[in-house]
């Protein structure tokens, strides 16, 4: 190390060798450390030179589309962080951190991974709404859309339908219900929880989308309206699915085989149409997540008791032979049969107006 650190020092670089033999430094280790030093010194010295030749003496004019570039990759840094923040939170500052806020805020321990992630999105969010306002998404959403749409009429059509299941109007019904069944099933807190995610979701969502105005792709615009940042269908679904699989603890499982795939399938299918640029669903599924994990710290924050009592006399109301019957399975289902009769029936299926 002494070999390699010396290099980059004038005084040192010249005596290092001497002392190395004064003190019968092994010939093979000092190879092994000075080959490497010298290309290292040589990266280090000649690279800058070199990256202001390539770009023509004139970086100054570049300076934009680098930093652009640089904001783009920290996102989706940011984003694979998200992904794996269990792995992060084993690092023990990141860990002790998490543990100092936590009593500050007068959090369960237990809410740490939850935190965590709630403060990955944030930043992630911030880094995104700078990157859109800058216009440093423009050419990623220029390249996906044009690469997503080829008008293929089965793609379309199989898009349309997957969509009709997010609409969005249904999906407030959907939790609705869902939160009824979960109540008649003394399942208060999950009710709650998926109550309060999905409401966060669609203020945050449409309080966005009305104040923003975000043109949305020309094809579309005339019928859809100009208002495409975020993606609505993306942040409701994001928001309903991980609250939904939740809780109990034998969701979790379907979470990942059928809630996240479900998740992806909607942001691909809104670009796949010409509804959304990628920069939209992106920032609906992070609101969705966002409104997600906000309720889970509020539901961590109160005894799980205390939110029983408030519940509990709904729980009268919600008394119905019909609920009694139901399952969450069975609901589904035919959420999805009447989300289909209405689209076929609305001509929400037809997709003559996504064609060129």
């Amino acid at each position: 190390m002494s070999i390699i650190v010396g290099r980059f020092f004038g005084p040192f670089r010249s005596s290092i060798p001497l002392f190395a033999g004064i003190f019968n430094m092994r010939f093979t280790v000092f190879t092994m450390a000075a080959i490497p030093s010298v290309i290292l010194w040589a990266l280090v010295h000649l690279a800058p030179g070199m990256f202001v030749a390539w770009f023509n003496f004139d970086i100054l004019a570049y300076g934009h589309f680098a930093m652009q570039y640089l904001l783009v990759m920290a996102i989706m840094a940011m984003s694979l962080t998200i992904i794996f923040s269990a792995k992060l939170q084993r690092w023990h500052p990141v860990d002790a951190c998490l543990s100092y806020i936590s009593q500050r805020l007068q959090l369960p321990q237990s809410t740490r991974g939850t935190l965590l992630k709630l403060m990955l999105v944030s930043i992630n969010l911030i880094l995104l709404a700078s990157a859109i306002l800058h216009g440093s998404f423009d050419f990623i959403n220029q390249s996906i859309y044009a690469l997503v749409s080829s008008q293929h009429h089965l793609l379309i059509q199989l898009s349309l339908i997957h969509n009709a299941f997010c609409y969005i109007p249904f999906i407030l019904l959907l939790t609705v219900a869902m939160a009824l069944l979960l109540i008649n099933q003394n399942q208060h807190r999950a009710a709650m929880h998926l109550c309060l995610s999905v409401s966060l979701a669609f203020v945050l969502c449409f309080a966005l989308k009305y104040t923003i105005h975000y043109p949305r792709p020309s094809l579309v615009a005339n019928f859809l309206g100009n208002q495409s940042l975020p993606s609505g269908h993306t942040c409701l679904t994001t928001a309903f699915v991980l609250s939904c699989f939740a809780l109990p603890e034998h969701c979790k499982r379907m979470r990942l085989q059928l809630g996240i795939p479900f998740i992806v399938l909607t942001m691909a299918t809104r670009v796949l149409i010409g509804a959304h640029w990628f920069s939209d669903v992106f920032m609906g599924w992070l609101l969705g997540y966002m409104a997600y994990l906000l309720t889970q710290l509020f539901i961590n924050h109160y005894h799980a008791n205390t939110i029983s009592a408030m519940l509990q006399s709904y729980s009268v109301v919600v008394k119905h032979d019909v609920l009694m019957k139901s399952s969450q399975q069975r609901m589904l289902i035919a959420y999805a049969i009447l989300s289909l009769a209405y689209a076929a029936s609305t001509g929400k299926l037809i997709i003559s107006p996504y064609l060129l």
